[in-house]
């Protein structure tokens, strides 16, 4: 009959090793007992035209937690942007942030700036986004909008209309220039986790919100060779921070490689600029011009002059020192406009 027909039809939507369930089965259901659990998968649509409605899938702890996206159905919308570079490091961190999604409707990405928390949040929802979920968007708060008028636009929908379009849909939002108006972000978080009870985001700061539901992730700085391992040239390369310094320096210069004459020098780029990400890039722009024995030296000379200023504030004093006099005016007119 009809039941065993739908019934066929969503086990044949799954993957092996993957338990669904209808939102009829789900609403029959008295009590789960622990750990069992049931994760909304959000609402699906055949290729076909045809509806399967709201799936749930049974989760436990020796069941594999993630799967891709359900076969033979529409694919997630989103908006996410696309880097032009590379991506390095992280791994264990974004495979957190991954399994915290789920569990957790506020998840506050902090650290400083130039540690790469936009980076990783964009990496996350391009994991999350062709396995699960109902939409994965990316919103820019720092516009000098309201974030609910910002979202609206994304989804192509009236502001008045926001919460009513996804009350019921399991989307997640990447929320990045959080820090421009911490309270206006958390102000436009509340209203989403009061409104729409599926939603997750993942917002971008500086410092946490102290929202009760939020779940806070810090995000390190790469880790940076040590010096013991220069003299080992595969376990050095494979260094987070070495590989990404690798990586932007070979966008201009192709040949470039980590070799016996240039190892030590690399090595104590990546460690005078303590792993952070911005930094690094900074460091590999002037690689164009500079070798890497003067980036070094140009780097200790920088510190010498400003040991109370940031890592990261020094080399961006550095960096902005080498410019030629137009670059420099035109940056100095640059930097009274907001958002640049």
């Amino acid at each position: 009959g009809v039941t065993v027909n739908y019934a066929g039809r969503l086990s044949s939507l799954g993957h092996g090793g993957q338990i669904l369930a209808s939102e009829a089965f789900v609403q029959e259901l008295e009590a789960i007992p622990a750990p069992i659990a049931l994760r909304n998968l959000g609402f699906y649509t055949l290729l076909s035209g045809q509806e399967v409605g709201k799936v749930y899938q049974v989760t436990h702890p020796e069941l594999e937690p993630f799967f891709y996206r359900l076969r033979f159905v529409n694919p997630v919308p989103h908006n996410l942007p696309q880097n032009a570079s590379h991506y390095f490091g992280q791994a264990e961190l974004v495979q957190q942030i991954l399994y915290a999604i789920p569990l957790h409707p506020l998840i506050t990405l902090i650290s400083s700036d130039g540690f790469g928390k936009t980076r990783i949040a964009l990496e996350v929802s391009k994991v999350v986004q062709p396995c699960e979920g109902e939409g994965v968007w990316y919103v820019d708060l720092n516009e000098n909008r309201s974030g609910e008028q910002i979202l609206a636009e994304v989804l192509e929908v009236a502001p008045t209309e926001l919460y009513a379009t996804l009350r019921e849909k399991r989307v997640l939002i990447i929320c990045d220039g959080c820090k421009k108006n911490p309270q206006m972000a958390l102000e436009f978080a509340e209203g989403l986790l009061q409104n729409c009870p599926e939603i997750r985001l993942l917002m971008c700061c500086l410092v946490p919100f102290g929202h009760p539901r939020e779940t806070v992730i810090s995000i390190p700085p790469l880790p940076t060779p040590s010096e013991e391992i220069e003299s080992d040239l595969a376990l050095f390369t494979v260094n987070d921070s070495v590989a990404l310094f690798v990586d932007r320096v070979c966008t201009h210069t192709p040949s470039f490689q980590v070799d016996t004459t240039n190892v030590i020098q690399v090595g104590r780029i990546c460690r005078y600029l303590e792993g952070i990400p911005y930094a690094l890039e900074l460091a590999a722009m002037r690689c164009r011009d500079s070798s890497l024995q003067a980036v070094c030296e140009e780097l200790e000379a920088a510190s010498s002059v400003g040991e109370a200023c940031s890592t990261l504030a020094r080399v961006i004093a550095w960096s902005y020192e080498k410019l030629e006099e137009t670059p420099q005016i035109l940056l100095q007119r640059l930097s009274v406009l907001s958002g640049v």
